[in-house]
């Protein structure tokens, strides 16, 4: 891919999604990279979950999240993300790490490494970083920690039927895991550090968990620290009255995730020491690095349960718009650099001037209502002049990806000039002519010009 793109977004998840669908929705040309398949994170989620936030929370991207239920199950949320992406036509690159990101003048150079083609280079000119944090989980740092009888994510109990299970952690994830495998015919220890369960525990689920602990059908070791994960099973504790091990053939680690703060740093994004949470402005999400975004729960830091999807929905608009604003934001070009030889020529021969609709008058332009001019790279700043034999479209600086008809029918002043476009059926240009590095001209034919009515009368 030698293009150079509007927008690079590293992270295919929900946040990632929404960044991609706006950016589609707004014209912008757009790509999402991850490491992994397409919302790996709910894909982790245990087999069968349900959300704690209603299905409208979960909404992104103006696509109504319709199911007759009110919170939605995982895979209702697979199928509900995959939808977004198919119903805008997100451009994907999936199974592809992101090694490194760096700022290149006005560009940026995303250095990404394949599973099967290997490493390849991406340019854009602005990059949103959503990675989330459910790839990263935290580790207790004890040794035998990555023997395969210990799991730092649950999926489902089936295979433990029967067995001895210890579940480290007492949050949310801790607590769904042990209720779910102590109903499916296994034997759960709960071990945790704290002295009781986490305060932040759904207020359906505390009470249950804690009634299981008091009933002792799930024992509880409060203020408890692992020490080691035994090679031939069983794990060694440090609790309150003494060293203990405690008989398991199987054991989940779930202590929560951690953002992967030395990536940010990789990228240029400054970030706390203290608190991981990165330089950024809430209001377009961009950190310190001009035209380099940071999005979803990243924004959090350490405290990874203060942004979910319900809270960051807003974080695609927010950089859409910022990175319109930022690529429209180019000077006027005098009407001097736009002449052409051409263009005099056709002056001379006709005996009078054309007359020029520039930057500083409104212009209102409609083609033929079969036809649709798209340019491959359309112009941030246009200027039309109208010609004894046609129209011209004449722009500075190309925007990659972005097709005229989006653009005009946005209706955004550029400089001044307002123009609309329609319908929707597309052709390509007759003539194009670059008149050097910054100039694009094109020469719309008389066929694509609606010439049923003068100019003046055509609808604003």
């Amino acid at each position: 891919m030698n293009e150079t793109l509007d927008l690079i977004v590293v992270g295919a998840g929900p946040t990632g999604i929404a960044i991609g669908a706006e950016a589609r929705r707004q014209g912008l040309s757009v790509l999402l990279v991850d490491r992994g398949p397409l919302t790996a994170a709910i894909q982790g989620y245990p087999t069968f979950m349900e959300f704690f936030t209603t299905r409208d929370r979960l909404e992104i991207a103006h696509v109504p999240f319709s199911i007759p239920d009110v919170k939605p199950t995982r895979r209702q949320a697979l199928a509900y993300y995959r939808m977004v992406v198919e119903h805008y036509d997100v451009p994907l690159a999936l199974y592809e790490d992101v090694l490194e990101v760096r700022k290149e003048g006005e560009e940026f150079a995303v250095h990404t490494r394949r599973q099967l083609q290997g490493e390849r280079t991406l340019r854009a000119r602005s990059v949103a970083l959503a990675t989330g944090y459910f790839f990263n989980p935290r580790r207790l740092g004890a040794p035998g920690e990555d023997l395969p009888w210990v799991a730092h994510n649950y999926k489902e109990p089936y295979q433990d039927f029967g067995q001895s299970v210890v579940v480290v952690g007492a949050g949310n994830t801790a607590a769904e895991a042990a209720l779910d495998l102590w109903r499916n015919g296994v034997k759960v220890t709960l071990v945790h550090r704290g002295s009781a369960l986490k305060p932040g525990v759904k207020y359906w689920l505390k009470p249950d968990m804690e009634n299981r602990i008091e009933e002792g059908s799930i024992p509880a070791l409060f203020n408890t620290v692992v020490r080691a994960f035994l090679p031939e099973g069983g794990i060694e504790v440090a609790t309150p009255d003494g060293p203990r091990v405690l008989p398991a053939q199987a054991a989940y680690v779930l202590i929560g995730y951690q953002v992967d703060a030395d990536f940010e740093r990789r990228c240029g994004v400054e970030v706390d020491a203290e608190t991981l949470i990165p330089a950024h402005d809430p209001e377009t999400c961009e950190s310190n690095v001009p035209g380099l975004y940071v999005a979803g729960t990243l924004q959090a830091g350490r405290w990874t349960d203060r942004i979910f999807i319900e809270n960051s929905r807003d974080h695609g608009p927010k950089i859409v718009s910022h990175l319109k604003s930022r690529l429209a934001a180019v000077p006027a070009v005098p009407l001097s650099l736009l002449a052409t030889r051409s263009l005099r020529r056709r002056e001379q021969e006709s005996h009078r001037p054309h007359r020029r609709r520039v930057v500083d008058r409104r212009v209102r332009l409609v083609l033929r209502s079969d036809l649709v001019v798209l340019l491959r790279e359309v112009l941030r700043v246009v200027v039309l002049v109208e010609g004894k034999r046609g129209m011209f479209a004449i722009a500075a600086r190309p925007w990659s990806g972005m097709d005229l008809r989006n653009f005009l029918r946005a209706e955004r002043d550029v400089g001044k000039l307002r123009a609309r476009v329609e319908p929707d059926e597309v052709a390509r240009p007759r003539r194009a002519q670059v008149v050097d590095d910054r100039l694009f001209v094109l020469r719309a034919a008389d066929d694509f010009v609606d010439r049923r009515r003068p100019l003046a009368d055509q609808p604003p």
